[in-house]
C-alpha cells in the first residue's frame, strides 16, 4: 500500500469520498486475494489428490510401502478440500479488510 499513497492522495485531493477510494482498493484487493488463493489452494489440493492416486495405486508393493512409510496414508477427504477452499475465501478476506483498513488510516494522516 506504500506505493498506492501517491494515488490515493490525488483522489483524495480531486474530492473523492473516503468510502470510495477504500472500498476501490478493497475490491482490487479480494480480486487479488482470491486469484492468489485460488491459485495456491488449487496446487494443494491437486498436490493431494495427485499423492492419493499414487498411494492407492501401489498397494502392498515395495514401492507402496516406501510411499506409505515415507507420507503415511493419504487421504485428505471432502473436508480437508472444503478447508482448503476456506481458507482461500479466509485469505481474500483479509487481504480486503486490510487493505481498507491501511487506506483509512492513510486518510487519516492527510487530513
Amino acid at each position: 500500500m506504500a506505493t498506492n499513497r501517491p494515488v490515493i492522495e490525488v483522489l483524495f485531493f480531486i474530492g473523492a469520498k473516503t468510502s470510495f477510494i477504500a472500498g476501490h482498493f478493497q475490491r482490487r484487493f479480494l480480486t487479488l486475494g482470491l486469484q492468489g488463493g485460488l491459485i495456491g489452494g488449487g496446487c494443494a489440493m491437486a498436490l493431494f489428490a495427485l499423492a492419493e492416486i499414487a498411494a492407492r495405486r501401489f498397494p502392498g508393493t515395495a514401492g507402496g510401502d516406501q510411499f506409505a512409510a515415507l507420507f503415511g496414508t493419504f487421504s485428505v477427504g471432502i473436508v480437508g478440500y472444503v478447508a482448503v477452499l476456506v481458507q482461500t475465501v479466509l485469505i481474500a478476506a483479509v487481504a480486503a479488510a486490510t487493505s481498507r483498513f491501511t487506506v483509512n488510516r492513510t486518510l487519516e494522516t492527510i487530513h
